[in-house]
């Protein structure tokens, strides 16, 4: 009987201290619509150049519609790196920007009725050494959809 105590006691505490966790999916049915707004959010910053790494910084994102499938992203880190760049958007999961000189690649997370992006930005420059384009700064940043709340 004391066995049984024991086991009903543990399998109790357990049950009870069950946390509901967070799962963020791929938000493959996003629309232009639904990933349009301002998001707020924490990154690092790289610059190559200068050696310089740091993180925990305040970063900033801002998703415009400029036609159907029209994008234009507005991103950075406050005081470090700013990119303001244009495209299209198809609709998934995922963003993919850019040109040689400039890169922005995203993913669209969605968990209940909050959106999540996951971005990287690069700053690239040409470097007769190699006959390339290196990267010379970029961000990565985990950036929340701010609501009408915010």
């Amino acid at each position: 009987m004391k066995h049984l105590i024991i086991i009903l006691t543990c399998v109790v505490a357990l049950t009870s201290c069950k946390k509901d966790t967070e799962e963020w999916v791929w938000c493959a049915d996003c629309t232009l619509n639904d990933i349009v707004g301002d998001y707020h959010g924490m990154g690092q910053y790289v610059h190559n150049d200068n050696e310089i790494y740091e993180e925990g910084l305040e970063a900033y994102l801002q998703i415009t519609g400029t036609s159907t499938n029209g994008i234009r992203v507005l991103t950075g880190i406050v005081n470090r790196f700013n990119m303001n760049i244009t495209g299209t958007y198809s609709d998934t999961y995922y963003i993919n920007l850019g040109s040689e000189t400039q890169n922005l690649s995203a993913t669209i997370l969605r968990y209940q009725d909050q959106l999540r992006i996951q971005l990287s930005a690069k700053i690239m420059v040409y470097d007769n050494k190699t006959e390339s384009y290196i990267t010379r700064e970029y961000i990565d940043i985990d950036m929340y959809k701010r609501s009408d709340d915010d």
